[in-house]
């Protein structure tokens, strides 16, 4: 999985990454291992340099795909809860 970013890295790019790579495979039929595909898939972003340069980083950490989760987890809660 590969996303073209047009600012500077910064946090939040992993967890995006890790909510593409869920969204992938929630659309597949894996048989409940959504988490698991996710964590094994590998997830880069580009970041281009005005000078036509760019830096590739790499966002392996299996825990933003629990972070992730997480979070979608107390979105849902909330709007569940009428909040």
């Amino acid at each position: 999985l590969i996303d073209i970013k047009t600012g500077s890295p910064d946090a939040s790019t992993g967890l995006q990454l890790a909510a593409y790579a869920l969204a992938f495979f929630f659309n597949k039929k894996t048989n409940g291992e959504e988490r698991e595909k996710a964590i094994a898939m590998r997830r880069f972003a580009i970041h281009p340099n005005k000078n036509g340069k760019y830096k590739l980083i790499e966002y392996s950490d299996p825990k933003l795909i629990d972070v992730w989760l997480s979070v979608f987890t107390y979105y849902e809660w909330r709007k569940s809860n009428g909040r």
